[in-house]
């Protein structure tokens, strides 16, 4: 615990202590403009808005620094906010599978799917490709899991 914030299942401590150089608990602007241009794995260019930005996000009580608490409570709500977005994705998935799927058997079929991006104006080359990649158990039809694969290539 962390001044009341559970940190157990929170990897990124380790994170925070190798950013806070000075070792004082607390992580300053420069400090964390200095590990992010130190350790960059994805090859993002942060630019020092984004930076001052993210910041600013991090720095929830807003007196210039960022203590392991503003930090781990920051990242628990993005997390929070990334599982909703997924929810809410998931969602808008299972609803195009349900309506795609017109004899409510749970699995479309060739002809449903074409049907479906018939009605959304998808392109029907896209289609038939991503369908045949995504039917992972050749079966000729989609399953639920299948069709998210193959939905966001057509």
């Amino acid at each position: 615990m962390v001044n009341g914030c559970d940190t157990e299942n929170v990897p990124n401590q380790e994170e925070f202590a190798l950013t806070d150089k000075n070792k004082d608990g607390q992580v300053t602007l420069i400090e964390l403009h200095k590990a992010i241009r130190a350790y960059d794995p994805a090859g993002i260019d942060f630019s020092n808005d984004g930076v001052i930005e993210w910041f600013k996000d991090l720095d929830t009580d807003k007196n210039g620094k960022i203590t392991l608490f503003e930090y781990l409570l920051t990242l628990k709500r993005q997390a929070k906010q990334k599982n909703q977005e997924r929810n809410m994705i998931a969602m808008r998935f299972r609803r195009y599978f349900d309506e795609a799927d017109t004899n409510g058997n749970q699995k479309l079929s060739l002809a449903e799917a074409a049907a479906f991006a018939t009605k959304y104006r998808f392109s029907e080359k896209k289609l038939l490709d991503a369908f045949n990649l995504s039917d992972k158990n050749k079966d000729k039809q989609l399953q639920f899991d299948e069709f998210v694969i193959s939905f966001p290539a057509v």
